[in-house]
């Protein structure tokens, strides 16, 4: 099993704890929700969220993030001890190029996996378990 699709076998129970939802980082904000995983126009393995409906046309917006991000980022996390948006921008380049919400969503990923915890007063994400990290990082034999 590739890493990409062991991620989406990890996170598909802790989204459904989670309601299907990842909290924004601002209070009193309508979270981001989980829409479906699918491979993108470069075959990429990708989560899908979506954000209330801001477009003209009263759709909602559905935005990306590569799992292969995901993991880059899990494995910085693992080695710098946080993850923040400079990191995020290094190492999430599509998740990143559909604006800040990316980072959000990544870092709660983070979360729900057990990699990291939310630090609001620092603006960052805090490694809570390197252990779970290499564990989800590790190549299967």
């Amino acid at each position: 099993m590739s890493l990409s699709r062991r991620l989406q076998a990890e996170l598909e129970p802790e989204l459904k704890r989670a309601n299907w939802e990842f909290k924004k980082l601002t209070k009193d904000e309508i979270p981001y929700y989980f829409v479906h995983y699918d491979l993108d126009d470069n075959f990429q393995l990708c989560l899908y969220y979506g954000i209330e409906a801001r477009r003209v046309d009263g759709r909602d917006n559905v935005k990306r993030v590569p799992l292969s991000e995901l993991a880059n980022a899990i494995t910085v996390c693992a080695q710098t001890g946080r993850f923040d948006r400079v990191i995020f921008e290094d190492c999430c380049s599509v998740a990143r190029s559909a604006g800040q919400c990316g980072f959000a969503v990544v870092g709660r990923c983070m979360e729900l996996l057990g990699v990291a915890e939310y630090v609001g007063e620092e603006h960052q994400f805090r490694l809570v378990s390197a252990m779970r990290a290499k564990g989800l990082l590790q190549e299967e034999p």
